[in-house]
């Protein structure tokens, strides 16, 4: 291994190790000292997201936390998500000649005519329907823009966070009873 090839690894496995400690702990912990929230609370939350994501805004609200709050923590985790997972993508991509290989193969494959029609935009509702474990592979796989896919797939994540709180605080009327 080179020198460059050294560099980048340890690039990938720096970012492999920072981007869950911020996102996943560092951030939501300290945004919950600085607001008063008790940490079991947003470790419950943090957990939640990670199980349900933007669905765990709805266990959220029932347990009596802040709107805010609680979309910014799962919001964290969104993030940390989607760029760890690129991390892990590159690093494999960068030590697996298989994959490499994959990926070379995959450039020949016909997409499909609703990706072809919308093409990156299809990863906001991507976001809602297969979550931020399969859209980010999806879209890393396909070769979009890392920032360009992160910003698209988190815009899908927070309109689908926002739709479960509307229902949850029951300002969309008719979902959970009477018009």
């Amino acid at each position: 291994m080179n020198e460059d090839q050294e560099t980048l690894t340890r690039r990938h496995l720096a970012g492999l190790v920072l981007n869950p400690a911020i996102f996943f702990l560092v951030l939501p912990l300290t945004l919950s000292l600085l607001l008063g929230v008790p940490a079991p609370s947003a470790l419950v939350l943090i957990g939640a997201a990670f199980v349900i994501e933007y669905g765990a805004i709805a266990p959220a609200l029932a347990m009596g936390l802040d709107l805010l709050f609680s979309m910014a923590v799962i919001s964290l985790v969104c993030l940390g998500v989607l760029l760890t997972s690129y991390e892990i993508f590159d690093l494999l991509s960068f030590r697996s000649e298989k994959i490499r290989a994959f990926l070379a193969r995959v450039e020949g494959i016909r997409i499909t005519r609703g990706l072809r029609r919308y093409g990156i935009l299809a990863l906001v509702p991507g976001m809602a329907v297969a979550g931020f474990y399969v859209c980010p592979a999806a879209a890393w796989i396909i070769g979009w823009r890392k920032g360009e896919a992160i910003v698209v797939m988190f815009a899908g994540f927070l309109a689908s966070a926002i739709i479960v709180a509307l229902i949850t605080l029951n300002l969309i009327p008719g979902v959970f009873g009477p018009v």
